[in-house]
């Protein structure tokens, strides 16, 4: 899946069926076209190339469309406007942190989680614990995930990739699991669940906010991921350990862009709620490349690596620090968040 293409049409389907003499497609017959040939969509795909935006779409989809209009893929390509995209390349996180702040301030006037990406039970934990897990599995073992999209009734993928994530993160299932427990029993907000603006879960992202003792302990590979406890874990820091940002990505359910967006709405405001107005030009971030797809977008959103591994990994570890070009820049789309976060928590955020 991570190695699919996204395209966009020159022009709309409207017109393309008046030219080929084809009423408009429907979902689901683009559906059963697209699936004959192997492929799959996912949902939203159908509505974005339906409308004036003409996409992004993926090869699936394009499938369907030139099943449907009766003229081969190769020729369908050749109405498509742009250079075919990876999905990585609908990645908001891989765009930097000028994207970022574009998307705070400008189109949505601020990051914002939904109103339910605050974890209240277990039960949502334990989905965000999933998300985390399944996320690291496909994008460690591509392979399971490169044909079809995994649906999460799947029993058997689903535990395919829950055993390639064990393996990745060298550690058991069960124990990341506690220690994700133990860290949202220190501080609710270090976890928070993506939700995209049709209400549709899409991810989770663990920012923990801990003290200084426990950020250079890790900063000097002493210590692992996994040793941090809840007496690491503070309410307010300026310094932070970045554990995760996990998309679903591998469901296929709908454009990578409208996931990765509520995601970074979920990080910023992490930051924003564990911070004043006076730390946010201080941030100390720490993170480790233990997927492919996290070092991208660290390196894309200015971490640099400090040549250390975190300690019984090796994974290297990442650092954004106050010295970075770009700390103003997440300063800003951390300021302008918080407002924001009063008015949907109804209470003070620092």
């Amino acid at each position: 899946m991570h190695d699919r293409l996204y395209f966009k049409l020159k022009r709309t389907i409207h017109q393309l069926c008046q030219e080929c003499d084809r009423p408009l497609p429907k979902r689901d017959a683009l559906k059963r076209l697209a699936q004959q040939g192997n492929w799959a969509f996912y949902p939203q795909e159908f509505s974005d190339a339906m409308s004036d935006r003409r996409g992004p779409m993926s090869d699936g989809m394009l499938h369907g469309i030139a099943e449907h209009l009766k003229v081969t893929k190769e020729r369908i390509v050749e109405f498509t406007s742009e250079v075919p995209q990876h999905l990585s390349e609908l990645d908001v996180f891989r765009k930097g942190l000028h994207h970022l702040l574009h998307l705070a301030d400008i189109a949505t006037g601020g990051f914002r989680p939904h109103v339910r990406s605050f974890i209240r039970d277990q039960q949502s934990l334990n989905q965000a614990i999933d998300d985390i897990l399944l996320a690291v599995g496909a994008d460690t073992d591509r392979s399971v995930t490169v044909a079809l999209p995994i649906s999460l009734h799947d029993s058997e993928a689903i535990e395919k990739l829950l055993s390639i994530a064990a393996g990745r993160m060298l550690i058991d299932n069960n124990s990341f699991r506690a220690n994700v427990t133990s860290w949202w029993k220190a501080n609710p907000n270090a976890i928070l669940s993506a939700y995209s603006t049709n209400n549709t879960h899409c991810g989770a992202s663990v920012l923990l906010p801990v003290q200084k003792s426990t950020y250079d302990a890790l900063r000097r590979g002493e210590i692992r991921d996994i040793h941090i406890d809840g007496s690491d874990i503070r309410l307010h820091s300026r310094y932070f350990f970045l554990v995760a940002l996990a998309d679903r990505s591998f469901t296929l359910r709908q454009n990578p862009r409208h996931m990765t967006t509520p995601i970074a709405g979920c990080v910023f405001a992490q930051a924003a709620m564990a911070t004043t107005d006076r730390d946010t030009k201080h941030i100390h971030v720490l993170s480790f490349a233990g997927t492919e797809t996290n070092r991208k977008r660290q390196i894309d959103n200015g971490f640099r690596a400090l040549g250390v591994n975190m300690s019984q990994t090796p994974y290297e570890l990442m650092e954004f620090s106050p010295t970075n070009p770009n700390a103003s820049v997440i300063a800003r789309a951390i300021d302008i968040s918080r407002p924001l976060l009063k008015c949907l928590r109804g209470k003070p955020t620092a």
